[in-house]
């Protein structure tokens, strides 16, 4: 286990005074899958047991179960064969939050570092029950990887949230703004699609407290995105270098660090300093305004997506609700891991 106590952490128990911004793109989730040599054929070995589709093409049984590995945390290991494979060969696949294998008690992320080293521990948890082909976890295959990193200093954190969640995102094929009862009620955005996605909440009050007040994570939920946008095939691909790109790339995807404006005043003055014609920018406000509201009156397709190209170029999101007098700027920014305001009257 990586020791801390030597550089900056957020980890359970630390005043939000102390806090110093972790600046570095951490692991929350991994999953990785290999071919098997042999597996544990004892079926009271295994928490749970399915078989799918008996007697058909595509028939499937899987194995899983959840094993302890030293430091009280827990790891996912499973194991399927299927009748479509000649032979029937097996995969075997194992799943683990970094951060935990890390440290256990700790609501901060993994470096991705950490997580490299956290290869044995993958292994020894996989040998409990089958041997792979391949020892090494680095031949591994990466079927979902989830990279984050934290914001301090936010204010007002829901209604930043909520704000950003009218923005509209290319191919995003789900964009949901909730109370996420998985994260007891965090407030939260998801965008994306099943190659993967985006989301942002509360980590305050998904850690009940835990995380100081004004603390929002970002996080990307990466399956094909990893090799699409990151290089990351197999365990062996992951490098902070790697995980950097991903990360970045899908930062700026998701218009996450899009500004949101405090007041009706600022939104108006960022639409006319823009360069557009006098009704374009008419139209355009009043579609950014309806957007804030969960509402469209727009029917053009064409005017649509010139709005919503628009509203990219500019980074800019209506405020999830009005009426103060006082210009207000506010985003999220990547380079320092916190909120920047700039506010002056209107």
């Amino acid at each position: 286990m990586a020791d801390r106590t030597g550089s900056p952490s957020n980890r359970k128990g630390t005043t939000p005074e102390s806090v110093v911004s972790q600046l570095t793109t951490g692991v929350d989730r991994l999953s990785l899958s290999f071919p098997v040599a042999v597996a544990d054929g004892n079926d009271t070995s295994w928490d749970t047991i399915a078989h799918q589709a008996p007697g058909y093409p595509t028939e499937t049984r899987t194995w899983s179960k959840t094993v302890e590995v030293p430091g009280g945390a827990t790891v996912f290991v499973g194991v399927s064969s299927s009748a479509k494979f000649a032979g029937h060969m097996q995969w075997g696949k194992v799943e683990a939050n970094p951060s935990r294998l890390v440290d256990r008690d700790s609501w901060e992320l993994a470096s991705v570092e950490e997580t490299v080293l956290c290869a044995g521990k993958l292994l020894a948890a996989v040998r409990h029950l089958m041997e792979p082909v391949n020892p090494d976890p680095r031949s591994w295959n990466v079927k979902r990887i989830d990279v984050a990193r934290d914001f301090h200093g936010v204010d007002e954190a829901g209604q930043m949230i909520r704000s950003l969640g009218a923005i509209h995102r290319p191919w995003s094929r789900l964009n949901q703004t909730h109370a996420d009862p998985k994260r007891h009620g965090a407030q939260t955005l998801f965008v994306g699609s099943g190659a993967g996605g985006v989301r942002l909440y509360d980590k305050n009050a998904e850690t009940k407290g835990d995380a100081p007040m004004g603390t929002v994570r970002w996080e990307t939920e990466a399956r094909a995105w990893a090799r699409n946008y990151g290089g990351i095939k197999f365990f062996g691909d992951v490098s902070v270098d790697s995980v950097e790109c991903l990360a970045r790339d899908r930062w700026e995807w998701s218009q996450m660090g899009a500004e949101v404006a405090g007041s009706t005043a600022r939104l108006v003055k960022l639409v006319y300093e823009s360069d557009l014609s006098t009704t374009l920018k008419r139209g355009f406000l009043g579609f950014l305004i309806e957007q804030s509201a969960g509402m469209c009156s727009v029917t053009s397709p064409t005017t649509l997506a010139k709005y919503r190209k628009l509203q990219r170029d500019l980074g800019i999101a209506a405020p999830a609700n009005f009426g103060s007098m006082i210009e207000v700027a506010r985003r999220l920014d990547w380079d320092s891991g916190r909120e920047v305001v700039s506010v002056k009257a209107a």
